[in-house]
């Protein structure tokens, strides 16, 4: 059976990596796939965001580890002489165990993290938010959060349609493209084209009334702030989605993560809103993750698509008959079928784009009256 390379392999960092250097590894590896000449390969790319995915994920890295372990014991042995099946036995699992001892530290951040850690959290993985509308007008509409190497999150509702977004602050401000605008979560994910080189760890249970939270308001070149409250209940919508009421200190940014005792991101600050007057909510983080998801899910049905087209002898992907994100039947030259998956993503980029100005002037403007 052929060797399976592990996702440490592929992202060719050690099983001890921290998760900072995990995020260096895909940033350097999606960079060398884009620089090369030849059309991406889209099967690497594919195990390359998997792998990412689930080794920047705490816990999806350590049942993924436990899974490595329990291989490396039940392998078996070869059979020479019973001494030394039994020896090489003994130190594959000394040398794992060795080997996923130095991830001790990393075991601690189940304890709660101290006021400074909290505050350096917030600063490495949300930044300001500004628009620049048609009219003219430039507006701070609050905050984006990382949620991937290139993608941020934010409330959709503040957003002014065909404007132009920019993340940051002074050196660090980077232009921001819609890449989904999820209407009923009211969650916006964009496109940046930094990496974010720290992502927000998103809770998956809700926090029990009375829990205590953190808010760290960015106040551009000032120090940050840490605010500290407690959430008083949990709010269902008719179809599922949650939200928190809030009771903490102080006017927070619309889009601002809330935080709990361990770092993790339990939901994005909601201002205005419509939950009610005097109120502080923030929106569950359930609902960041189900967004995300999707347009997870629909990068990598693109992907798929391109990975599933036939090869020259040179190794250039050819055009057949499949239908591919963002053609159609009877299409013209200009929207023929992508050649590559960059190809692949600008159309759908361009296909999303269209879908979200639909809608938001259908926000603003109102439905469009029936043809009589």
């Amino acid at each position: 059976m052929p060797h399976q390379p592990s996702h440490y392999e592929i992202l060719r960092v050690k099983p001890s990596a921290k998760t900072i250097d995990i995020n260096r590894a895909y940033k350097r590896l999606t960079k060398e796939m884009e620089s090369e000449t030849a059309a991406p390969d889209a099967r690497l790319a594919a195990r390359a965001k998997l792998a990412f995915e689930i080794l920047s994920d705490p816990d999806k890295r350590d049942a993924y580890d436990q899974s490595l372990r329990t291989a490396a014991v039940k392998r078996p042995a070869r059979r020479w002489t019973g001494v030394v099946a039994g020896i090489a036995t003994l130190g594959a699992v000394a040398v794992v165990a060795s080997m996923y001892a130095s991830r001790s530290k990393e075991a601690e951040a189940a304890a709660p993290l101290p006021p400074e850690k909290i505050v350096a959290l917030g600063e490495q993985v949300s930044l300001p938010m500004e628009e620049l509308r048609i009219s003219g007008e430039v507006a701070r509409t609050g905050v984006a959060v990382a949620t991937g190497p290139n993608e941020m999150v934010t409330p959709c509702h503040t957003l002014a349609a065909g404007a132009q977004i920019t993340v940051g602050l002074g050196a660090r401000t980077t232009h921001a493209d819609m890449a989904r605008a999820d209407i009923e979560r009211d969650i916006c994910m964009l496109r940046v084209k930094d990496s974010n080189e720290v992502v927000a760890k998103l809770r998956g249970s809700d926090p029990a009334p009375g829990e205590k939270v953190y808010a760290v308001v960015r106040a551009g070149a000032k120090p940050s702030e840490l605010h500290e409250g407690h959430v008083s209940r949990v709010i269902a919508d008719p179809k599922g989605a949650k939200a928190y009421e809030v009771v903490i200190p102080g006017a927070i940014p619309n889009g601002s993560p809330l935080f709990d005792a361990h770092g993790n991101v339990v939901g994005l600050f909601t201002a205005p809103h419509d939950f009610g007057a005097g109120l502080t909510m923030a929106l569950a983080a359930s609902r960041v993750s189900q967004a995300v998801s999707v347009e997870r899910a629909a990068a990598e049905s693109a992907e798929a698509a391109v990975a599933a087209q036939p090869k020259t002898s040179n190794g250039t992907r050819v055009v057949d008959d499949a239908e591919m994100p963002g053609s159609a039947t009877g299409s013209t030259a200009a929207d023929s079928k992508p050649k590559n998956i960059g190809e692949a993503y600008r159309k759908l980029d361009q296909q999303r784009s269209n879908t979200l100005d639909k809608e938001l002037m259908r926000q603003v403007n109102g439905p469009t009256p029936e043809k009589r």
